[in-house]
């Protein structure tokens, strides 16, 4: 068996450290996109927010799965909701949006249901950035 020549060695080297280089790219560019929110499935909140908004949410981002995902910069991506029970309690809801965009640092976030809730929660939005429309 023939050993392999210098030129070929370098190649195969150069081949290797590309590839490396791209790969974290190809990597994060398939990740999904992570969208956090609270939303009231128990206590006096949840008529409105299980009629009028959650099957929304649910809605959208299966239709965008369906067609390939969410177009991030030219990349389809999936669409990954995180989401939990705020049990129609404001203080719920903003440990909920707390971890979410703290801990957790979801791409993005979506509102919870009704008034009270977003005013509770815009203030953490702002400190942390993201941003923030409430349309309930």
């Amino acid at each position: 068996m023939a050993h392999p020549t210098r030129r070929l060695i370098i190649q195969r080297t150069a081949a290797t450290v590309g590839a490396l280089s791209v790969a974290p790219q190809l990597l994060a560019q398939s990740a999904p996109v992570r969208i956090g929110y609270a939303m009231s499935r128990t206590g006096p909140w949840t008529g409105g927010a299980q009629t009028s908004q959650e099957p929304n949410y649910l809605l959208w981002a299966e239709q965008q799965n369906a067609g390939g995902g969410l177009d991030v910069k030219g990349v389809k991506r999936r669409i990954e909701l995180i989401s939990s029970d705020d049990r129609s309690d404001v203080e719920t809801c903003v440990r909920t949006y707390e971890k979410l965009m703290g801990s957790d640092k979801v791409d993005l976030v979506l509102p919870p249901w009704g008034s009270n809730a977003n005013f509770a929660v815009a203030p953490l939005a702002n400190r942390y950035q993201y941003p923030f429309l409430a349309p309930t």
